[in-house]
C-alpha cells in the first residue's frame, strides 16, 4: 500500500497548470436515484440516474500583469461563460502511464477574490460539470515533448462497448509557429492502430474535452499519438482517459 501526499496533485483547468496556484482542490461526484419500491419488497430499492459532478479550489491571487497568460487569476477570468475541462491527478508529480485520473467538462460558476490586511490575497473558484464524474486514467503523462511520437499502449485486457472521452492539457508552449496534434488510437491486437479521437490543432496553452458515442466499441489496447511541427518546437502537455 502506497499513500499519496497531498502535495503531489496535479490540476489544469482548460490546460493551465494550476498546481503551483493553488493549495485546495476537490472533485466530487453524484448519481441521482430513483425509487422503484414495489408492494411486495420489504424494503425499498432504487434505480440510479443521472449523473452529476462539480469541482472546486482555493488558491492565491497572482498578480503578475506582465505575462498575464501565466497568472491563473487572469487565465480564469477570461473563460467566463465558456466551457472548458478540468484534469486531475491525485499522482500527479509522479503519474505515470495507468495511475488514476478524474476529469470533466463544463463552466464555472463562482469565482471569488479576497483580500485582507492579514493575508495574502485569495482565490475560490467553483466548477460544474456538464458530463458527469470521468473517472479513468493517465494516458500520457505530462512532460515536455519537441518531436512527433506516440505513447506505450495501454492493455485493458478485453474491449468495452459503451465508448470512451478524453482530455488533453497542453500547458506549456515555445518555439516559432509551433503546431501540435493529438489522437487517441486503439487496436485489436497492439499491432494496427485506428484513430479514435483526434483533438484540433494547439499552438497555445489550451485544454480540449473529446468524447464518443455510448455505442462505440473500444479496443482491447489504447495509446496517444501526437505530430509536433514548427521551428524549436516545444509543448509540455498529457493526455487522461476514460472507458465508460
Amino acid at each position: 500500500m502506497a499513500f499519496s501526499h497531498g502535495t503531489r496533485a496535479r490540476v489544469w483547468l482548460d490546460g493551465f497548470a494550476a498546481s503551483c496556484s493553488i493549495n485546495d482542490f476537490s472533485m466530487k461526484g453524484d448519481i441521482d436515484t430513483a425509487e422503484v419500491t414495489t408492494l411486495c419488497k420489504s424494503a425499498k430499492n432504487y434505480i440510479p440516474g443521472l449523473e452529476d459532478s462539480s469541482s472546486s479550489l482555493s488558491g492565491f491571487y497572482d498578480t503578475d500583469t506582465t505575462t498575464q497568460s501565466l497568472a491563473l487569476a487572469y487565465f480564469i477570468h477570461a473563460r467566463k461563460r465558456t466551457v472548458f475541462p478540468v484534469a486531475y491527478w491525485p499522482q500527479g508529480d509522479t503519474a505515470i502511464a495507468g495511475d488514476l485520473a478524474w476529469f470533466h467538462n463544463g463552466e464555472m460558476t463562482s469565482y471569488k477574490i479576497d483580500t485582507s490586511v492579514k493575508d495574502a490575497a485569495s482565490l475560490d473558484l467553483e466548477f460544474q460539470s456538464n458530463t458527469g464524474w470521468r473517472s479513468g486514467v493517465v494516458l500520457l503523462a505530462d512532460a515536455a515533448r519537441t518531436t512527433t511520437s506516440q505513447s506505450t499502449a495501454l492493455d485493458n485486457t478485453a474491449s468495452s462497448l459503451l465508448g470512451a472521452s478524453a482530455v488533453l492539457s497542453v500547458s506549456a508552449v515555445s518555439g516559432t509557429t509551433p503546431t501540435l496534434l493529438v489522437k487517441v488510437q486503439h487496436s485489436v491486437d497492439n499491432s494496427v492502430w485506428v484513430d479514435l479521437l483526434t483533438f484540433g490543432s494547439k499552438n497555445t496553452v489550451a485544454g480540449e474535452f473529446l468524447e464518443t458515442t455510448g455505442t462505440t466499441t473500444i479496443q482491447r489496447y489504447v495509446r496517444a499519438q501526437w505530430t509536433i511541427a514548427g521551428t524549436t518546437p516545444s509543448f509540455t502537455f498529457n493526455v487522461s482517459f476514460h472507458r465508460r
